[in-house]
């Protein structure tokens, strides 16, 4: 029996030769399990997310974090019967996928990123939890960063004009989306999104004093190595179900209340549940009173309005039909909707 890693390879690179960091911190978020597990890495395999369905090999266990969008070439569910599926942090709303009963059914306990998914979950009768995102397993780190300064994340235009101009003389405007090189295999690929995916959480573990997001996986990661994390967007949706338990979501109305110097948010006791219970499911003997309180922790947080903005609606829809029209979207015209790239004043 070998223990998997969902690696986020082709699919989610577009033809324009650009990955998103936030699909692959996830595979790495997993390896922190494992690695407190003891979990060699000759005992694991990597399973590309195309082959989730057609995967054939030696029995794995595979832990499932992160966002299955139904898709007609290479769906997700159900898995390879090689596959053994663990639901960390699931994020659908498929009908496609959930009208499976079978599948579900003997898949067990279904960890459930957001709220929303939750909900679809639960409404089909499956054994459903709010666990949220295993990406906030990233330890904190271990001293202050010399000479930090702010990183400002794909952050929506509209935010600029807010941010104090102390702020702005220190900051660094980045994206998270990295040019690669796609002429190359699938597992080489792989690779060198991870190694990009790798340098980027470093420079923020390392060089950080605030940052200020849009990017779901890049405001939880960063939380969770004790970094001070802004979070605004012109609008959030449904995704962000779980992590307005931990920070304030912004939206415009709100820019001129924002908290220009917020804490860092300590969250080291419920990391050692979430953990807990993550390697509880991998073992198959989940623990029903831990996945009770984290559920119960992230189902009485004040709750924001979440509603994706007509755009992001339309993007999601897309990418479930035309996964390849909805990439070159992404990367040619929705980027342009964010502050990234902008040269440091």
């Amino acid at each position: 029996m070998k223990y998997g890693r969902l690696v986020f390879s082709r699919e989610f690179v577009s033809s324009s030769t650009v990955c998103n960091v936030g699909d692959f911190v996830q595979t790495l978020a997993i390896d922190l399990i494992y690695e407190e597990m003891g979990i060699k890495k000759e005992d694991t395999v990597d399973i590309p997310f195309q082959d989730l369905s057609s995967y054939k090999g030696e029995k794995v266990i595979l832990p499932l974090n992160g966002y299955f969008y139904y898709n007609r070439e290479y769906p997700s569910f159900p898995t390879s019967a090689d596959i053994i599926p663990v639901f960390l942090g699931l994020y659908t709303t498929s009908s496609k996928y959930l009208q499976n009963t079978s599948f579900w059914k003997k898949a067990g306990v279904i960890g459930c990123r957001d709220e929303a998914t939750y909900n679809a979950v639960k409404k089909h009768g499956y054994d459903a939890y709010l666990t949220g995102c295993m990406t906030v397993l990233f330890p904190k780190r271990e001293k202050e960063p010399e000479n930090a300064k702010v990183f400002i994340v794909d952050a929506h235009p509209s935010i600029d004009e807010y941010i104090p101009e102390e702020i702005k003389k220190n900051a660094e405007y980045i994206s998270h989306e990295i040019t690669v090189n796609d002429a190359q295999s699938v597992a080489e690929l792989s690779k060198q999104c991870e190694a990009a995916t790798r340098r980027v959480y470093e420079r923020y573990r390392d060089e950080a004093a605030l940052v200020i997001t849009s990017r779901l996986h890049c405001a939880g990661p960063c939380m969770a190595m004790g970094i001070p994390v802004i979070l605004v967007r012109d609008s959030f949706d449904e995704r962000y179900g779980w992590i307005d338990r931990y920070l304030h979501l912004y939206t415009p109305e709100e820019f001129g209340k924002i908290n220009w110097n917020p804490k860092p948010v300590d969250i080291e006791d419920k990391k050692k549940e979430i953990k807990a219970m993550a390697m509880s499911l991998i073992k198959r003997e989940a623990d029903r009173e831990l996945l009770e309180n984290i559920h119960e922790f992230y189902m009485a947080r004040d709750k924001k309005d979440l509603s994706a903005s007509l755009m992001v609606r339309g993007y999601l829809w897309l990418s479930q039909y035309c996964p390849g029209l909805a990439s070159f979207i992404r990367t040619k015209v929705l980027v342009r909707f964010t502050i990234a790239g902008k040269t440091k004043k």
